[in-house]
């Protein structure tokens, strides 16, 4: 039975929970971006490039690297917001359902409170991330066409975020902003379940060790694995998002995804992963150790 004093403290730990997330999206998002860009334009535009490096070098050549930072304001919005409901979400269901006697948590438990977090995130992430990719593939999706007013004028999107945001809401309403919310949902939830399902075990095998290992570089290998397993495991869904949210006539997900098999083969649902992969380690072990520093400190 939780008591009184343990429910005064939730409203402080909640809080906690809430800063230590913005420190830890900021390392994430600044450290990531890059390859996140060059994931989403592979993802959008699978024609165009016939690998990570290519993708990258074309993007230096013909823009410059700033532009591999285009979509890190309302990336970072939306990692703010998401990272704050994450792990919110996730520490107040620790909270409410706390381990036993002090033993170890059940194998099944921190992927059971992973997936009902996606749930939450889903709606919160699905406008940035609408936002974000839509501003990371403008430029190839406008090719040809000066980004300047007589873009807008043709109805094109352009590349700052804010006007971005502007275009979708006047041309599409709010209802723009949920582009892809199904496809949003179905990655995130499992996305989530492998996430701190990883973290979670990988942290308390690391503490089980017979030698000690400090608790920052802990969180950082945690924090990178969990990345890379939770991105290989939705990469399928993630690569039919962003199809969804960068075209001009979005279907549903199950009908994109037999057109992307039917069209290019299974393998088109893993373009990007190379670049998905390289870019989970740093940026959630980023997350992860910033989080969790900042958590200790407050």
């Amino acid at each position: 039975m939780t008591t009184a004093a343990e429910v005064d403290k939730v409203p402080v730990a909640a809080a906690k929970d809430v800063i230590s997330s913005i420190f830890g999206s900021a390392a994430c998002v600044y450290t990531g971006q890059p390859l996140d860009t060059i994931k989403v334009r592979m993802q959008a535009r699978p024609d165009a490039f016939s690998g990570t490096f290519q993708c990258l070098r074309r993007t230096l050549a013909e823009e410059s690297i700033t532009s591999l930072w285009k979509g890190s304001t309302p990336a970072l919005g939306g990692a703010v917001l998401e990272n704050m409901v994450a792990f919110g979400v996730n520490e107040q269901l620790k909270r409410v359902f706390p381990d036993k006697d002090g033993s170890s948590a059940p194998w099944w438990q921190p992927i059971l409170f992973g997936g009902v977090t996606g749930v939450f995130t889903t709606v919160v992430v699905c406008p940035s991330d609408v936002i974000k990719s839509k501003v990371q593939v403008g430029r190839s999706m406008r090719k040809g066409v000066a980004v300047s007013a007589n873009a807008e004028a043709k109805g094109l999107p352009v590349l700052n975020a804010t006007r971005m945001t502007a275009h979708i809401l006047r041309t599409q309403g709010v209802r723009g902003l949920f582009v892809g919310l199904g496809a949003q949902f179905a990655r995130d939830v499992p996305f989530y379940a492998a996430f701190f399902g990883t973290y979670e075990t990988v942290v308390d095998r690391g503490k089980a060790l017979p030698y000690e290992i400090t608790p920052e570089v802990l969180y950082f290998l945690a924090g990178g694995m969990a990345g890379v397993v939770g991105w290989a495991a939705v990469m399928p869904l993630d690569s039919v998002k962003s199809i969804i949210q960068t075209t001009d006539k979005p279907e549903s997900l199950l009908r994109t995804l037999q057109t992307v098999v039917r069209t290019k083969g299974w393998q088109a649902l893993f373009i990007g992963l190379n670049a998905a992969l390289a870019r989970a380690f740093p940026a959630n072990a980023a997350l992860f150790l910033g989080y969790e520093i900042v958590r200790r400190a407050l």
